[in-house]
């Protein structure tokens, strides 16, 4: 209880004096505390079943492109290309490799889905993360840690009783739902649950998704009658507890930007219709500047 309030005494301080709720402190903390993340993302790299990609460095520059680039500024290179349900990692010759883990890659590494903070990629002071994103597609985002320091945390809506709101889990069949993405692209989601709800006496129904790597935690992708205007136009996530005996609390308090809000790098997955809430809901995240 008393670190929740020193918390909300912190964010009320870094904001100006508007308090912002304990979720949010540690939100933004969590963020502080990782080098990886929007505003440190600085170039991605998409590469196909049968494609490689090649990775190359400087002192503060990292780009992507052929064997003839891997001169003049170029510090550090590698290639990259995906390979069963990983992605192999390799040196280019002539330039200092990139390391996991600290050490130096000699030769061809496999890395599995995903790998980032485990397995730790660097080229030069550049990290690195290895993902799949659907559809034979795979990503290496890349981080400048540097870039921190442009973080001032994250504009949102002071908490709002009305936006804290019970509602009924009605249980679904479980089945793939494919959601499409900002970059164009295909998402895989399996379907878990419908939320029945109302906001201020508007009944209200989102479909919502078994968040992976939990079991009591839904992922809900939704658009609301604010988006475009004072809330980010692609929509915002929720992640909702399953909750007990078929209840559980929406919290919209809670509602964050996808990070292709703040960065071009990402892919991000978008709102189905039957996502799209009839009301307005001024509560979570705001839409950042230029949006």
């Amino acid at each position: 209880m008393i670190r929740a309030a020193l918390l909300v005494m912190a964010g009320a301080a870094a904001s100006g004096g508007t308090p912002k709720s304990a979720f949010w402190v540690e939100h933004e903390a969590e963020y502080r505390a990782s080098p990886r993340g929007p505003f440190t993302a600085v170039h991605a790299v998409y590469v196909g079943a049968d494609e490689a990609a090649r990775v190359l460095a400087g002192a503060d520059s990292i780009w992507s492109g052929t064997a003839d680039h891997a001169t003049g500024d170029a510090l550090a290179g590698m290639e990259i290309r995906m390979q069963g349900d990983g992605f192999a990692v390799s040196p280019l010759a002539g330039l200092a490799a990139p390391t996991s883990a600290g050490t130096p890659i000699a030769g061809e590494v496999l890395f599995p889905d995903g790998a980032d903070e485990a397995e730790d990629v660097r080229l030069g002071r550049f990290l690195l993360t290895l993902t799949s994103q659907g559809g034979g597609i795979g990503r290496a985002l890349i981080y400048d840690p540097r870039r921190l320091e442009d973080f001032h945390g994250f504009d949102v809506f002071p908490d709002q009783d009305a936006f804290r709101v019970p509602a009924r889990v009605e249980p679904v069949e479980p089945a793939s739902e494919q959601l499409g993405t900002t970059r164009g692209l295909v998402r895989t989601l399996e379907r878990a649950a419908l939320l029945e709800f109302e906001v201020e006496g508007t009944p209200c129904r989102l479909t919502a998704y078994r968040e992976p790597g939990t079991t009591d935690t839904l992922f809900v992708a939704y658009r609301d009658a604010s988006s475009g205007g004072e809330t980010y136009g692609v929509g915002r996530y929720l992640r909702v507890p399953m909750g007990r005996d078929g209840r559980t609390v929406i919290d919209f308090n809670r509602s964050t930007n996808p990070w292709c809000a703040y960065s071009p790098f990402y892919n991000c997955v978008l709102p189905p219709e039957s996502n799209v809430l009839p009301v307005a809901i001024l509560a979570g995240e705001r839409s950042p500047a230029g949006h």
